[in-house]
């Protein structure tokens, strides 16, 4: 078992979401987008960066997690060690501007590198496939550090311990506990697979507990949980296999000790995780590693005697589903989360009261130019998880009809009917809302697109957090932003873009834009 990583959860502010205004018979106020409703005439300049919101709105937004040009105690302070391994530390980090709190990963280069740069290859390959990633049970990563010494990464702190330690603490879950926990890996499964991504390491070290307070043996409240660690993963095309042999004993799944193998491993992974929890007990055995791997190829485990008593007879059933030996027939993640087991857990779902005032939000979202959009993109991915983003995160697991951590066209449309029923939106309006909504431009929602439009925008632009970003974007730290710092968080093909907002609001004619002028622009963002 490696060591123990964990993370910090911080709330920044209580607050509610602000409820929208709705007609008495509850529909949506007809509050279509125009140019006319927040624009006065004398605001030429608003007006103008509306105009650019709507030109720029096939330009993307670069990647948020970046390599950092400094050094990393130039922005955070120590607060104490967490744990060490062989690969390096990990330490609680405070960061100096905003004052969260961070988990810092440092890994000594002489363990990860050799002569031909190979190891230095897989870290930038780790970080290469978190900054993909956008999944409420997805460890983030906010930023990476690399000097002569040492790699560092910053990654969000949790401070419930491993589910492994879970796992020793109960002996066994009940199967209500099991099938929440289960949910979550498998809708992450199911997002990175159908993100092209394998993790091949899934096992109860590599998942954490997001919250201390649950995470005790007379409680029965659903456990929160991340997967971390993607130092083994990889892309992967579909009919192609992988042949590294890569995974952790015990949870290796056959075909990848046969070295041909696709994303299936992590279901049988997975499944594994799933018998632990249930039965206290490993399916596959040996008193060493090749009578273990002798038995995993075997794909018999025991499902009878005593711990299997209680063992209801769905809980059974997906577990042979995910642990089948011919992984051309093993069930994949999406038709694991259909599994009648799973389904004790979504009775209690209820249309939360929110939902109503958040598809309110969203149907009243207005076009926002891209800096504003950079701006509030990299503030939620840095926001700490508090009462407000966890009642957010219920309502997009709501939403996410087929749990693949993300929400389609249809998702949302359905959404609108079920909670507006006579309010008719059109397919032009249904189509505009998700096109103001996908910043990226893929054809869905991700999880951080569906928090940008429905956060209380009094968090998102709170003082600090538009320093915060304001920071991140002023790369050569003179406490100024210059047209080439702004293209760097833009696509390509954004120089006229740019052009005309430092026309805009670069007011003293430096050619520079300040923070002061930067949160006049920010200001202007209106829902």
């Amino acid at each position: 078992m490696g060591c123990i990583q964990t993370r910090k959860k911080i709330i920044i502010t209580s607050g509610n979401i602000k409820s929208e205004d709705k007609k008495p018979d509850g529909q949506i106020k007809d509050l279509a987008v125009t140019q006319s409703s927040p624009i006065n005439k004398k605001r030429s300049t608003l007006k103008e960066l509306y105009r650019l919101a709507n030109e720029s709105k096939d330009i993307k937004i670069k990647t948020l997690i970046t390599l950092i040009n400094s050094k990393p105690e130039d922005n955070y302070k120590i607060i104490n060690k967490l744990g060490k391994g062989s690969f390096g530390s990990v330490y609680k980090v405070k960061n100096k501007i905003t004052g969260e709190i961070r988990a810092m990963k440092i890994i000594k280069n002489t363990t990860i590198s050799d002569n031909d740069g190979v190891a230095n290859k897989k870290f930038l390959k780790e970080i290469q496939v978190l900054k993909e990633l956008e999944h409420p049970n997805i460890i983030k990563i906010f930023e990476y550090y690399i000097d002569n010494r040492y790699h560092y990464i910053i990654t969000e702190l949790l401070t419930g311990g491993e589910l492994y330690e879970s796992i020793l603490k109960f002996q066994k879950f009940n199967e209500k506990k099991a099938a929440y926990i289960m949910k979550q890996i498998l809708s992450a499964l199911n997002y990175l697979h159908s993100k092209g991504i394998v993790h091949r390491d899934i096992k109860p070290e590599n998942i954490l507990v997001q919250n201390e307070n649950k995470n005790n043996k007379n409680s029965m409240d659903e456990i929160q949980i991340k997967i971390i660690d993607f130092g083994a993963s990889n892309f992967f095309k579909e009919n192609e296999k992988l042949t590294l042999k890569v995974g952790s004993p015990y949870y290796i799944a056959p075909e990848v000790l046969n070295k041909s193998y696709n994303e299936k491993c992590d279901i049988w992974s997975a499944g594994v995780v799933l018998y632990v929890m249930l039965t206290g007990n490993f399916p596959f055995v040996g008193k060493t590693s090749q009578k273990l791997f002798e038995s995993i190829k075997t794909g018999k485990y025991k499902d009878t005697g005593k711990e299997w008593e209680a063992i209801s007879k769905e809980a059974k059933d997906l577990i042979r589903k995910m642990l089948e030996l011919n992984a051309s027939k093993r069930i994949s993640a999406s038709e694991c989360l259909k599994s009648p087991f799973l389904s004790i857990i979504h009775s209690k779902v209820s249309v939360p009261d929110l939902l109503p005032s958040v598809l309110s939000n969203i149907y009243k979202l207005n076009a926002r130019e891209k800096i504003q959009q950079a701006t509030i993109a990299l503030i939620v991915h840095n926001i700490q998880h508090n009462d407000q983003v966890e009642k957010l995160k219920g309502i997009f697991e709501l939403l996410d009809l087929n749990k693949d951590g993300q929400l389609t066209y249809a998702e949302i449309k359905q959404a609108f009917k079920q909670i507006f029923p006579d309010n008719y939106i059109t397919e032009d309006k249904m189509k505009l809302i998700l096109e103001k909504m996908d910043d990226n431009k893929d054809g869905v929602i991700s999880y951080e697109e569906f928090l940008r439009v429905t956060i209380d925008e009094k968090i998102l632009l709170e003082k600090n957090n538009l320093k915060l970003a304001f920071d991140k974007f002023d790369l050569n730290k003179d406490g100024k932003l210059s047209k080439e710092e702004l293209l760097n968080i833009l696509d390509k093909g954004a120089s006229n873009y740019v052009n005309d907002l430092f026309d805009l609001i670069d007011k003293n004619k430096d050619g520079f834009i300040s923070f002061d002028e930067f949160c006049h622009l920010m200001n202007k963002v209106n829902r």
